[in-house]
């Protein structure tokens, strides 16, 4: 009876508390800052149905130093809506000027959590830390439709909009022989990226196509 009265208190919570719900810890070309760089990016949003100002509110990839980077008073965050939050570096905190961290994300994996203005209480995190990630494939929370504690890769980023339902992503895969013919078995060899919830069904689809070449005379 306890366990399920915790959870229930940590689910309202989490829908009542701003979340990162999404953020890219490898970006190339899918966001560029007010400068023109690649920086990294989180997306914090507001579950509730009502406005909140997520001033002091805390942003940290240190779960040594939960206000490693505080987020300027007068960041108003209206209800269900997103604010993107470059993880550059470049430590810039002026309300309603683009926002940027003073710590980058690592791509092969670390802590990352937002924490409430009394710099200890987290409000939701990546625990003990998000797995390793990939070149302009995003990482988050799943919508479905609504936002849930479900994490998942995103191979289409959706940086202030909602993300969907995520899959797995999907990567080296390879197939032999090269050129099989009919009586040919296929092997086909996949990795599947680990996330902090099991996939449990992945498809593979396999498409071969025969090429015919015409000559004329």
């Amino acid at each position: 009876m306890a366990s399920s009265l915790a959870l229930i208190m940590a689910l309202l919570t989490f829908q009542q508390s701003p979340v990162i719900s999404e953020f890219m810890a490898s970006n190339s070309d899918t966001l560029v800052d007010e400068d023109g760089d690649s920086s990294d990016w989180l997306e914090l949003y507001n579950p509730s149905s009502a406005s909140i100002d997520i001033g002091g509110f805390y942003l940290t990839d240190d779960n040594s130093d939960l206000t490693k980077w505080q987020i300027p008073s007068s960041t108003i965050l209206n209800a269900q809506s997103y604010i993107v939050v470059y993880a550059s570096g470049k430590d810039r905190s002026v309300a309603g000027q683009p926002l940027h961290t003073n710590f980058k994300l690592t791509s092969s994996g670390e802590y990352l959590a937002i924490v409430q203005q009394d710099g200890s209480t987290v409000a939701q995190e990546y625990s003990p830390q998000y797995p390793e990630q990939y070149e302009d494939v995003s990482y988050g929370l799943c919508f479905d439709p609504n936002i849930s504690n479900r994490e998942s890769f995103f191979s289409s980023p959706t940086p202030s909009t909602s993300n969907g339902s995520g899959s797995a992503y999907v990567y080296n895969v390879t197939s032999s022989p090269s050129l099989p013919t009919a009586s040919d078995d296929i092997i086909i060899e996949a990795s599947i990226a680990s996330t902090a919830t099991a996939t449990t069904t992945t498809i593979l689809q396999y498409y071969y196509y025969y090429y015919y070449y015409y000559y004329y005379y």
